[in-house]
């Protein structure tokens, strides 16, 4: 009897251990994920409507072009939601806090061509390879993306399989033990998401994914319903692409959309968003859907990549506590 007592109150203790735990576990900061990347593209647009001498006008109207957001009021800057002066945003958006040395006149000044603290401390905070896979129409992103980060791999695009992929790993030295950032274009997205689902050691070091006008639904781009809907359904699951590290990865996807705001090359803007990955009772959340939204197909590939990159360091360290 004395036995059973001592193993019940050592059950409730331990269980009542948890639930401290639980309360007294850091939270990721509330912030939302399209505005903030938007806000770096619109300080990134400052930085260069600045450097050609243009005034707060030319910014606003480069925002409102290269920038697209439902509800802006064009008529009024001081509504815009991302014509605003970062010093009056929550704590939570300030990139010094995620970056330590780089802020927002620092990602301006990136912008201008007159600062390069923020890849510097880009690259501190969130050493990692970024794997590119695959092509996709529209602006080259994925050149623009090797040419800011510098270490990058990249991976031809041979189909939805894990093979180019797994040539890529394996042509890694033996002794690296590198984190990644994946990034897949057009269909490329989904050897990306099979590469992750086929091997669990190397989904273990992804600290986040990216999709650039990926084929997420439909048939597209030479993919049929069974290789997205049928696949996604079955395997895009929290549980088929659990991790083991006790955080949520950001999957985060952007559009193309043509001057009547469409998606272009025939991608519904839908078609390229992540659908909301199926959960199941006591399975822990590894996947974190983000749609960062679609911006215009003659955008400047290397202001988004700036603006990519950028949020993604900022994104993964805010989620680990900084």
């Amino acid at each position: 009897m004395t036995d059973t007592v001592s193993l019940i109150a050592a059950a409730l203790a331990a269980g009542l251990a948890g639930v401290v735990g639980l309360l007294h576990w850091p939270r990721p900061p509330d912030l939302d994920a399209p505005r903030w990347f938007r806000l770096m593209l619109a300080l990134l647009l400052r930085g260069e409507v600045e450097a050609s001498g243009g005034t707060p006008e030319d910014w606003q109207a480069a925002v409102e072009r290269w920038v697209p957001w439902k509800g802006a009021r064009p008529d009024d800057l001081s509504h815009h939601p991302l014509l605003v002066d970062p010093v009056d945003l929550p704590r939570a958006y300030d990139l010094r806090r995620w970056l330590g040395t780089a802020g927002w006149e620092e990602l301006a000044g990136w912008g201008a061509g007159t600062s390069a603290a923020v890849p510097e401390a880009v690259g501190r905070r969130l050493p990692v390879i970024w794997m590119l896979v695959g092509e996709a129409p529209g602006p080259d992103l994925l050149g623009a993306l090797a040419s800011v980060v510098g270490e990058v791999l990249r991976v031809p695009y041979d189909g939805p399989d894990v093979r180019a992929m797994q040539a890529a790993l394996d042509g890694l030295p033996d002794d690296a033990d590198p984190r990644f950032v994946l990034v897949g274009a057009g269909p490329g997205i989904q050897a990306v998401l099979r590469g992750l689902h086929a091997n669990e050691g190397f989904r273990d070091r992804v600290l986040a994914v990216v999709s650039v006008a990926g084929v997420l639904r439909g048939a597209h781009q030479g993919l049929s319903e069974a290789d997205v809907d049928g696949w996604m359904a079955e395997h895009f699951t929290q549980r088929e692409l659990d991790v083991e590290i006790d955080t949520r990865v950001p999957y985060a996807a952007l559009q193309w959309i043509d001057a009547d705001g469409n998606g272009a090359f025939g991608l519904p803007v839908r078609d390229a968003t992540f659908p909301e990955p199926r959960g199941e009772p006591m399975v822990r959340e590894s996947i974190d859907a983000i749609d960062l939204g679609p911006l215009p197909v003659d955008s400047d590939p290397v202001r988004v990549a700036r603006a990519l990159v950028t949020f993604v360091a900022c994104w993964v360290t805010s989620r680990q506590g900084g």
